[in-house]
């Protein structure tokens, strides 16, 4: 495997694992008042699985069977008459058992991995940024105000939501084999991508997204991938896009296989909060289209409800 390049930074050289040390510290220093807050939520209906209080499937994980068996589900606020569905979430839940078996009850080492898998997330956004950009200060301006962004606390906060972590950490290094791939010919990491692809697949169903965000960079990205100039008319976009149609096409048609897969095995998920992406894929992408604007403006803040939430004396 290719050596990772230094980077260089105001004239001065850092290591890329300087870097990467650098986004984990923060992260733990940023997230410090959470380690100590225990479990919230659902955690405790995990927990009570692992204890073997409640049966659960061990392959497939903590979210696979029909949630209207689980008691303690059925009394959240999101749950509506007639709720059904499960989830195929088999990494985090392998992580939460490992986790468990090691620490039983002790919640803090469960945040401090979620700490360090979101410092994860950050800088491999730092470094898919730095590769579509170019420039490398900008790039990890964005990735420090994504990792200190209070919108953020709730995954650290709330160990279930460890599904997201690790969905966004796979999905970033996915996306960051592709374009190493595509914009330095090589093949070797895009096969890498797809492994990383299919790691997200099975951590978390937000990651139905991946498809279209390769195709939105390789059509957006044709003529610097194609050598080709600058300021490409529509059409040869679109004749350089098809060209390629392998880079984009196999990982949509991984994506459309794992659909057929997990809609024959899992349950649609029908209640009030959760919108399957691969039961329910044009509802799931109308709430998507329709929430975004809600969702920038949710970046303009660093106080966002959920600090509140779990630790209620910074209400005022």
């Amino acid at each position: 495997m290719a050596r990772m390049p230094d980077l260089t930074i105001r004239g001065r050289r850092f290591s890329i694992w300087v870097i990467a040390l650098f986004f984990l510290l923060l992260s733990l220093l940023a997230y410090i008042p959470y380690l100590n807050i225990g479990f919230s939520a659902d955690d405790f209906i995990f927990i009570n699985m692992l204890e073997g209080a409640i049966p659960y499937d061990r392959l497939f994980g903590l979210w696979y069977g029909d949630i209207d068996i689980y008691p303690g589900f059925n009394a959240l606020w999101w749950i509506e008459p007639g709720v059904a569905g499960a989830f195929l979430r088999p990494l985090p839940s392998w992580t939460l058992t490992l986790l468990y078996q090691v620490f039983s009850r002790n919640a803090v080492p469960f945040h401090i991995t979620l700490v360090v898998i979101h410092g994860l997330v950050a800088f491999t956004a730092f470094l898919v940024l730095r590769r579509l950009s170019k420039k490398v200060i900008p790039a990890l301006l964005a990735a420090f105000l994504f990792l200190i962004c209070e919108d953020h606390g709730m995954t650290i906060a709330w160990i279930t939501t460890i599904t997201d972590l690790m969905c966004v950490l796979f999905l970033n290094l996915a996306f960051l084999c592709h374009i190493i791939a595509r914009q330095d010919g090589k093949l070797w990491p895009f096969w890498l991508s797809l492994v990383f692809f299919l790691a997200a697949l099975a951590s978390k169903e937000t990651v139905a997204a991946y498809p279209l965000i390769v195709i939105a960079f390789e059509f957006l990205y044709a003529d610097t991938l194609s050598g080709a100039p600058d300021n490409l008319s529509f059409p040869e976009r679109t004749r350089f896009f098809f060209r390629h149609w392998w880079a984009w096409g196999i990982p949509l048609a991984i994506f459309l296989t794992y659909m057929i897969f997990y809609t024959n095995l899992v349950p649609p998920m029908r209640n009030l909060m959760y919108l399957d992406p691969f039961t329910q894929p044009l509802d799931y992408l109308v709430a998507a289209l329709t929430n975004l604007p809600v969702m920038f403006v949710g970046l303009l803040t660093q106080f966002l409800p959920s600090l509140a939430v779990m630790l209620p004396a910074t209400l005022p």
